[in-house]
């Protein structure tokens, strides 16, 4: 009885799942037959922005924009709903209809032709005064006020999300992007374990990951109209993140700067009294539009001064070198994309010979050669965005035939290095542990790689998350794949070079038996089984291998020392071995393998797993365990369950590897963007 209760809560599961499935194919369906793409109005890092036109009697009619958010997930869906309790509100941005797709959520809002709030003031043609200052604020404010109502808090409000209905009409302010809002718990408050927001516009409480309340969009609202009326001088920004923060945190800024000479007395003491650190002390929205310097109608001189706008152009500016800036960091993010999901967690050698077996023949039938660009462009259609990097950008696509998906990596890089990675994929296409090559085409100005669609993060993404629960039972789970999967590159003699836990990645969110290596950009093949090449240092630093960071020779053990090195990681929650601070720091442990087992974790780790660990971070590669050596390991081999390994591992140190990084890829963006600045500067 128990079996059939089980079958029939499984077949409901699944038919729950189809009809969820055929639902947002029909959404998708009804959307493109009502709405006509336009062009692109913009892109980030989890949303696009459209230009659609609604289909009427065979011609396009009534002017959209479309947002598409990259993923169908709660913070999505929280967005939608926030739109929907503030529809038709004054100043708000209005939603028209929802569409859940399969693999992204469609927002139709109206469409604000005006540009933004500093591209009006900035132009030209454009006469700024302190008047029209009052206009602009008093439409913040009114959206500000209905928003607070509502019990909602907007976190974002900064002059970019501020856009006007019409280019000619400056009474059609509208308050955009409810990406970041939320909606306030009973005590009018809400506490963030991290920032949100643009640094420059959020208040000291958000920085300081203090409950947040209405209060905090007031400071907000304090800045942008320090920024109106001073013509676009920032109050706090100071030329780098640290700086700005710190300043923020002081409310350290001036009312006596020459551009605000012309400033009238009651707007300086409205900026007075929504710049104060202490947000109990702040204006509300309510309380702001009832200030005489917005309760007033009186018109006098200096209101009426025109003000200068030349900080107002340089923000737009520093806003580009931004983008620049949010475009290099996500370099090298999305690098390769692995298989969909295989039938089992404990049998994933078999699923490497069975369920490929037939598909493989057909795939190394046709992938023996690049094909022409033109066939890529009949056989897929580019979907959307995903990443983009220095060396080319990676876009979602569907195959039009069949309506599969997959992922397709254009690469500006030499033609002979993209065959080069092509080919490697290609020998090691039998392996389920490895990401998959489905195609190869080229044109003359780049190639493009397609793959299989991989969409379950990588392992510090996954581990690190707050409602994962990491155990060594679950290290062991994933180092077996890891080992497994370089035991079939080794086997074919292919050294990866770079193993590290952001080139493992998951084929679905809630699955561990799905691991897949990706990123076979600095592979390569050795001549014989027990050659070694001479190579240069090459790979991540706190990765690397002692022998290749000194310039010597590679084989496949420095590829187990990767391994190593990721074993550590996960059982530690994410404390790197030989991370010091700064490069020559960490070369230098690296060189003398100075690394010890005295973090928390390793009270809870069972010996097994130290000893893996300390076998495979040996300096002298020879001694080092080799893949065969390490899935015959008692640590892998273990099957008990007992309680140790079930013992629930701290994982703050893995959230601090992630942070540092965000934090890396900020600072090769500054070098790139001061050497761009550079060139600039000299070509002028």
């Amino acid at each position: 009885m128990r079996t059939l209760n089980f079958v029939n809560a499984s077949l409901v599961q699944a038919t729950s799942q189809e009809r969820t499935k055929m639902s947002a194919t029909l959404d998708d369906s009804i959307y493109c037959a009502k709405y006509e793409r336009k062009r692109i109005i913009s892109n980030g890092a989890s949303s696009s922005v459209f230009c659609v036109a609604e289909r009427k009697r065979g011609r396009s009619d009534q002017v959209y924009a479309a947002k598409y958010l990259k993923s169908n997930s709660s913070s999505s869906r929280r967005e939608v709903e926030i739109l929907r309790r503030l529809e038709r509100g004054p100043n708000l941005l209005n939603l028209v209809e929802v569409f859940h797709c399969e693999y992204h959520l469609i927002l139709v809002t109206e469409y604000l032709a005006g540009g933004d709030l500093f591209e009006r003031v900035s132009q030209c043609e454009y006469q700024l005064t302190e008047a029209k200052c009052q206009i602009f604020m008093r439409q913040i404010l009114r959206g500000l006020d209905h928003l607070h109502n509502h019990n909602i808090v907007h976190l974002d409000l900064k002059p970019f999300n501020i856009l006007f209905a019409n280019k000619n009409d400056d009474f059609g302010l509208k308050i955009s992007d409810f990406g970041s809002a939320q909606e306030l718990d009973d005590n009018k408050q809400l506490k963030f374990s991290k920032i949100k927001g643009t640094v420059e516009f959020i208040a000291p409480e958000l920085i300081n990951c203090e409950p947040v309340s209405t209060a905090t969009d007031m400071w907000s609202a304090g800045v942008l109209m320090y920024m109106l009326v001073s013509g676009g001088v920032s109050p706090f920004y100071s030329g780098s993140r640290c700086r700005t923060i710190a300043r923020s945190l002081s409310c350290e800024y001036s009312l006596s700067i020459p551009e605000m000479t012309h400033t009238s007395t009651q707007g300086k003491n409205l900026i007075e009294q929504l710049l104060v650190s202490d947000p109990v002390k702040r204006l509300a929205a309510r309380e702001a539009l009832e200030h005489p310097w917005l309760d007033s109608d009186r018109v006098y001189v200096e209101v009426l001064f025109e003000l200068e706008t030349t900080w107002m152009r340089k923000c737009l500016a520093r806003r580009r070198w931004y983008r620049a800036l949010n475009a290099l960091r996500a370099m090298h993010t999305m690098r390769k994309f692995s298989l969909p999901d295989s039938p089992s967690g404990e049998d994933e050698e078999s699923t490497e010979v069975g369920s490929q077996a037939s598909r493989v023949t057909v795939v190394e039938e046709t992938l023996e050669e690049p094909r022409p660009y033109e066939e890529y462009k009949m056989k897929y259609l580019n979907v959307c965005l995903i990443g983009s990097g220095t060396y080319g950008s990676v876009y979602y696509v569907r195959e039009k035939e069949t309506g599969e998906v997959a992922a397709a990596k254009y690469l500006r890089q030499e033609k002979s290095k993209v065959q080069n990675e092509a080919g490697i994929l290609r020998k090691l296409i039998q392996s389920a542990m490895v990401v998959q090559l489905l195609g190869l085409y080229e044109s003359t100005l780049n190639s493009v790689l397609v793959t299989e669609y991989l969409a379950g993060g990588d392992l510090v993404t996954r581990t690190a998350s707050d409602d994962f629960t990491l155990t060594e039972r679950k290290c062991q789970i994933f180092i077996r794949q890891v080992v497994r999967g370089v035991q079939f590159i080794h086997s074919k003699r292919i050294i990866h070079l770079d193993l590290k836990p952001f080139n493992i990645i998951f084929a679905n969110a809630n699955d561990d038996y799905n691991l897949r290596i990706i990123d076979f950009g600095l592979a390569e093949q050795l001549p014989g089984w027990d050659t070694k090449i001479k190579m240069k240092m090459c790979g991540t630093l706190e990765y690397m291998s002692p022998e290749v960071m000194d310039c010597k020779f590679a084989y496949p053990a420095s590829d187990m020392w990767g391994v190593g090195v990721i074993s550590y990681l996960l059982v530690s929650g994410g404390l790197s071995p030989f991370w010091a601070g700064n490069r020559y720091r960490t070369m230098a442990k690296t060189l003398s393998c100075d690394y010890s087992f005295e973090a928390q974790n390793f009270n809870h780790i069972s010996q097994n797993a130290k000893d893996f660990i300390s076998k495979l971070l040996v300096l002298d590669p020879e001694v080092r365990m080799s893949a065969n050596d390490c899935l015959n390991h008692p640590w892998l081999t273990d099957n008990r369950v007992y309680v140790e390994v079930l013992h629930t591992l701290e994982t703050a140190w893995m959230k601090g590897l992630l942070a540092r990084r965000r934090w890396h890829r900020w600072y090769h963006a500054i070098v790139a963007m001061n050497r761009m600045r550079k060139l600039s500067t000299d070509s002028r």
